[in-house]
């Protein structure tokens, strides 16, 4: 099962820690204030919110998670084109056995013709199914006695079915090294955790300061959240959004975002895990093509300004 820690601060990481060494370092300038509040404001607090918020940024994070399951993938597509060159095999030894065209489609769908096309396209729990669907074909006695051949071992040899058993195996060995990976990991629950701590230590200073400061309209600015973020991101050009299945509703993980600028080469990005994705880019006029397995693609041209993020929520269309 997946970690169900999920992060708290509205922000990323990065910019989290930023907002938490300008918030208190603005408190520091205002100590005597925060003290003649409460007096667990003191210089050994903020002491200990930035050695917290350190030792928050040393712990590792998702970064190596994501390049082992990236790397689990790249190995993953590799064994997938030795099952599906072994499918494709299969066939060419069914349309010996059969000299009857007529049955070939009913004997292709038997050995998994139709989980063949989607698993070419990545969707892994289909390739399994081609597996087992092909191991099932080649292991029926009448099936085993047609594709050896007249006579005997003329036409699959012999020692096929163990080399798509073999691939089969290898293949649901690394699927499941590669489903492992992609959880969140304990490393990177434990660093959510205290990023998260840190976020609401953070939190109960700033409101704290806009009460002691809630009728100096200036400094008042100083704690808050949204004031000390857009200080160390200024307005930038950038998209974000969702993108769900039409009717369901449901997130489509994976969907890929071709963003080409007028003039330039694309680039992709994916939506994560809740269909949402978001990035920065610069100003100017783009393409972006959104494509999914199993839904219409859909496109459209956008002008972007220095003037923040803009949303784009994707209803795909089932095919």
């Amino acid at each position: 099962m997946a970690n169900l820690i999920t992060r708290e601060y509205p922000c990323a990481q990065k910019d989290l820690y930023s907002i938490i060494e300008t918030a208190w370092a603005n408190y520091s300038l205002k100590l005597a204030n925060f003290t003649a509040h409460k007096a667990l404001y003191t210089a050994a607090y903020k002491t200990a919110a930035l050695a917290a918020e350190a030792a928050a940024k040393a712990m590792p994070d998702d970064v190596t998670r994501n390049a082992a399951a990236e790397t689990l993938r790249i190995g993953l597509v590799k064994m997938g084109d030795i099952c599906l060159l072994n499918f494709r095999t299969l066939k060419s030894y069914i349309e010996t056995a059969f000299t009857d065209r007529d049955v070939w489609t009913i004997q292709f769908k038997a050995a998994g013709q139709q989980y063949f096309k989607d698993a070419g396209n990545e969707d892994w729990e289909s390739m399994e199914l081609l597996n087992q669907a092909m191991k099932n074909y080649m292991a029926a006695p009448a099936n085993a006695t047609l594709l050896s051949g007249t006579p005997a071992n003329s036409n699959m040899p012999a020692t096929f079915a163990a080399a798509v058993a073999t691939a089969a195996t290898n293949f649901s060995a690394q699927y499941l090294a590669f489903k492992s990976a992609e959880e969140t990991s304990a490393a990177t629950a434990a660093k959510l955790i205290a990023n998260n701590a840190c976020y609401r230590t953070l939190t109960a200073m700033l409101r704290d300061g806009q009460v002691i400061f809630s009728n100096d309209l200036e400094t008042r600015k100083l704690f808050v959240f949204s004031t000390l973020w857009d200080l160390i991101n200024p307005p930038v050009a950038g998209i974000k959004g969702e993108v769900k299945a039409s009717g369901t509703n449901a997130p489509i993980v994976g969907a890929t975002l071709s963003i080409q600028a007028d003039g330039e080469v694309a680039f992709d990005l994916f939506s994560d895990d809740d269909g949402n994705y978001s990035h920065q880019m610069g100003a100017g006029k783009y393409t972006i093509t959104v494509s999914a397995n199993g839904y219409t693609s859909q496109s459209k041209t956008v002008d972007m300004k220095a003037d923040g993020y803009k949303t784009f929520d994707w209803v795909m269309v089932a095919v």
